[in-house]
């Protein structure tokens, strides 16, 4: 369950999105222990927890998720605005792989949205950390889970949330209103959906790393010079 509720921060009060679950879940207590790790602009900030009667996280108030924020705007959204979305996807990816954090449910309904510029990654209850549990699986939705992951044998690793990426990529540019896999897109924006092509390769070792995508996507907005420098994390 999520509600709206006011929060006090530095004296002044703010709108904050309260998540109440069950002190046993564990997706919710999954979510509590990576966000208390991580900082990222586009990573939702976790501002506090507790655990009386009911686990509660609170998180700052957005507009709403990147699906329905597509499909509501799609007519000031531009290409410009997509290649952003996606540019701070995989930079807020990147940064997760270098923390050992897979997501595991990547898509555009687990993006939040600041503003028509600005988008957070949230929703990390299905999250697997690889520096303790390396060679776990975890099944996020099926539209977007790497085909390999179909196996019980097989992995969650970059190479799966950037499957999952792929397929981000493709709603971000049909603003929603396709299914993906099964309907061809009528005017491919090529700088994008290279990576949503590539991020479908069967060979998982053949995908790009989240840091080549963001790389190249930076490159094509007029902030990129302002991310290609010193914060270039290694590939």
């Amino acid at each position: 369950m999520e509600k709206k509720c006011p929060y006090v921060e530095d004296g002044r009060y703010i709108w904050v999105a309260i998540k109440k679950t069950s002190n046993n879940c564990r997706e919710s207590l999954r979510e509590e222990e990576v966000l208390s790790r991580i900082n990222h602009i586009n990573i939702v900030q976790l501002k506090g927890t507790n655990q009386e009667g009911s686990f509660i996280l609170v998180m700052p108030l957005r507009q709403g998720d990147l699906k329905n924020f597509l499909q509501k705007e799609k007519d000031i959204i531009t290409s410009e605005h997509q290649i952003r979305y996606c540019m701070q996807i995989s930079d807020a990816m990147r940064y997760l792989i270098y923390k050992q954090i897979v997501h595991c449910d990547l898509k555009a309904s687990n993006i939040l949205v600041v503003n028509i510029n600005h988008i957070e990654i949230s929703d990390f209850g299905l999250s697997v950390d690889l520096y303790n549990f390396q060679g776990q699986r975890s099944l996020g939705t099926d539209t977007h889970i790497a085909l390999e992951l179909f196996d019980k044998n097989a992995c969650t690793c970059e190479a799966t949330d950037v499957w999952s990426f792929g397929v981000t990529v493709w709603e971000i540019v049909t603003f929603c209103s396709k299914i993906p896999y099964f309907e061809e897109l009528k005017k491919p924006k090529q700088k994008i959906t290279e990576f949503m092509i590539r991020g479908w390769l069967l060979e998982a070792s053949q995908r790009p790393k989240f840091n080549q995508i963001f790389l190249k996507l930076a490159k094509s907005l007029p902030e990129g010079a302002d991310f290609v420098g010193p914060n270039v994390l290694n590939a």
